[in-house]
């Protein structure tokens, strides 16, 4: 278990700015995403994925990880009825998601 920690301690050793200051802007950083997706006339069924590989160079073990698990978000966010489907736009919305609760 990770030793409990304040802020403030990141700040004194050069991990975060004071309090009073304003955090600098990290690196531009593009993951792996899905760029697209080819369905097959002939057979709806049999989907072909475009993946995008993004700015970190994977090996193919990583990739192998990583890839069918963006696929496998993007169905179940199919699977998911629109109703059920938000964007928390700010800390005072609260929704209730019967799948989820």
């Amino acid at each position: 278990m990770p030793p409990h920690g304040f802020a403030q301690s990141l700040s004194a050793v050069g991990l975060m700015p004071l309090p009073d200051q304003q955090a600098g802007l990290s690196a531009a950083f593009t993951p792996a995403h899905l760029k697209g997706m080819v369905i097959d006339p002939v057979h709806p069924f049999k989907l072909d994925f475009l993946i995008h590989r993004g700015d970190e160079v994977l090996t193919d073990d990583q990739k192998r990880a990583a890839y069918p698990a963006l696929i496998k978000y993007f169905l179940a966010s199919l699977a998911i009825p629109d109703t059920d489907q938000w964007v928390n736009l700010s800390p005072s919305d609260r929704v209730k998601c019967p799948l989820i609760s």
